[in-house]
Formats: structure tokens, sequence, C-alpha cells
């Protein structure tokens, strides 16, 4: 009798593990459903086993949060780990940066390791640049943060001379030679040509 099978490889799954199957079909008979996932990876959004994956993060925050300290937990991290069923482990860059495009094309920091496949995904407040979206994929932004640039306000000052401020100082030079050179080419035309008896210039 033949039968077809629907198989998938989990995410995540080890070389040796059997594929998982899905259904089952045979001529004449009905296609059975043999398992409640659904038939494309890409929807699972829990593992059915419980994978260790590699998170990078900055050196002082996994300082800060070490497995030995029952007080001190990444909630973010930990929330993730329960709802998608994995365990973690903590690595971070050696230059301990975020991570950017280098000149050869390659990636520094956190964004290198994950795409080099160093690690699983990385965790922390990354700016959304648009050479960061070549290599990685961003999650939905879990907050969002506002910079603002304040400054000394000191006392008002009065500059008599601040009128001289909204132009160039070629601008000024400029006018200041028109204001020379144009009265004194008025006053020399008149003796560049010649004037008649009655006081008129004859062109």
């Amino acid at each position: 009798m033949v039968c077809f099978s629907v198989l998938v490889f989990l995410p995540y799954s080890a070389w040796v593990d059997k594929p998982l199957v899905l259904a089952r079909w045979t001529p004449g008979n009905a296609f059975i459903i043999t398992t409640t996932l659904p038939f494309f990876p890409a929807k699972y959004t829990r593992f059915l086993r419980e994978p260790t994956l590699a998170v990078a993060t900055e050196s002082f925050h996994s300082q800060k949060v070490q497995d030995n300290n029952p007080n001190s937990k990444d909630h973010t991290t930990e929330y993730l780990a329960q709802g998608m069923h994995f365990r973690y482990r903590y690595i971070h860059a050696g230059d301990e940066t975020f991570g950017s495009k280098q000149q050869d094309g390659s990636f520094s920091g956190m964004v290198g390791l994950v795409a080099r496949q160093e690690a699983d995904f990385a965790i922390g407040p990354f700016a959304y640049t648009g050479s960061r979206a070549e290599v990685i994929d961003y999650a939905w932004p879990t907050t969002v943060q506002y910079l603002t640039i304040l400054g000394g306000r000191g006392r008002p000052e009065i500059d008599p001379w601040g009128f001289v401020l909204p132009l160039a100082t070629s601008v000024w030079v400029s006018i200041l030679v028109a204001l020379i050179l144009v009265p004194s080419v008025m006053c020399v035309l008149p003796y560049c040509f010649p004037v008649n008896e009655n006081g008129k210039v004859m062109v």
C-alpha cells in the first residue's frame, strides 16, 4: 500500500533527530493530521525540544545579570525563554560595541556576532540603521527612547555690533566698496563727456 507522509524538521533540531510526521495520506483514505502543529515551520512559536541559544549582549549587562545571583534576572530574555521554551547563555563582543559596518563589509560588535551566526540573537537598545538591516532582522520594538541635548541658559547679553551678524563678512565688504565706488564714479562721469554752452552734456 502506498502511503504519503508530510514530514518537517523542527527549528534547532539536532542532526540525529528524525523529522516530525505532521500528516499521513493513503489512497482511498482520508488525510489524517497526526499533530497539532502547523504545517509551516516559520509559524512555530515554541520549541518542542529545549535548545540552548547564544544571546549576544553587552559585557556590562552580562556581568550584572549572573546565573549564580538569584536576585539579578534579565526579565526580557527570561520572558522569551519561558514563552518559547529554550535555555540561553550570554556571549559578548570583544570590542564592546553594538555593531557597525566596517570598511571591508563585515560588522563589528553584537551585530557581527549575529551576522556570523556566532549568536542566535542579540538583546539591547539597538538603533535601526539601513546597514544593520542588511544582515539582521529587527524584532518589534519593546521601548522607544527620546534623546534631548541640553545646554546652559546663561544671562542675555546685548552686543552693540549684533546687527552685523546676519550677513557674512564678504557681504559687508561688498556694501562698503559699493558705497565708496558709486559716488566716486558719479562725480567723475560729468568730466568724461563734453559740455555745450547751455551746460548740457553732448553725446
